[in-house]
């Protein structure tokens, strides 16, 4: 009988370090990212069982093409500003320009 309980305690932590957790972990980087919260750098760990190892290198290839996404908008972003600062300069120019030649002809 004792036997039977350590085997019984044997498999439950077998089957919770190698299954539960894995889908616990995957659940809460969802989690994470759904909230906001998520660090798109951190990965998954891709060993264990197969399904649970395919199912955790999806997401880490899902995560790094969110990541890859949120830079490509970064750099996006950052290059427009600096159009939009380089019209808004060529504008004032123009504007100065402009008055000036408004100034000469009234006069």
């Amino acid at each position: 009988v004792l036997l039977d309980i350590a085997a019984a305690i044997l498999v439950t932590f077998i089957i919770r370090s190698s299954v539960i957790r894995p889908i616990i972990d995957v659940r809460n980087a969802i989690q994470d990212i759904a909230q906001g919260n998520g660090d798109l750098t951190k990965r998954l760990s891709e060993k264990g069982v197969r399904e649970l190892a395919e199912l955790s290198r999806s997401f880490n290839d899902f995560v790094e093409r969110l990541d890859d996404l949120g830079k490509n908008v970064n750099l996006t972003t950052l290059q427009l500003a600096e159009k939009a600062k380089e019209i808004q300069i060529k504008d004032e120019e123009k504007q100065r320009e402009e008055k000036s030649r408004n100034s000469i002809f009234k006069t």
